[in-house]
């Protein structure tokens, strides 16, 4: 499976709905250069997606980004984000709706 959002994704393998197993990757809106840009986001989300499982996420969001699954397509363009109107799970690449 392949997510869209890394607060919401990571929240629903927090809560069990999806398996860290099956994620592909998670494509990602953030613009994260560094380690600390990363340090600050997660210190975020744990507050705003991730308040009932701060340091489990933490943990699921670290091992995908050792395994390189985090893509950021706004690195190299900023203007690259995804159009996520109701889902935060694809099966392919082919289901994502970019907006450029």
């Amino acid at each position: 499976m392949i997510g869209l959002s890394l607060g919401l994704c990571v929240a629903d393998i927090c809560e069990g709905k999806v398996k860290l197993k099956d994620v592909e990757k998670i494509i990602s809106g953030l613009i994260c250069r560094d380690e600390a840009a990363w340090d600050n986001v997660i210190e975020q989300y744990k507050n705003k997606y991730w308040s009932e499982y701060p340091e489990q996420a933490e943990k699921i969001t670290r091992e995908l980004l050792a395994q390189n699954k985090i893509e950021q397509p706004r690195l190299n363009d900023e203007k690259h984000l995804l159009f996520i109107p109701h889902k935060k799970w694809v099966k392919t690449e082919k289901q994502i709706a970019w907006r450029i």
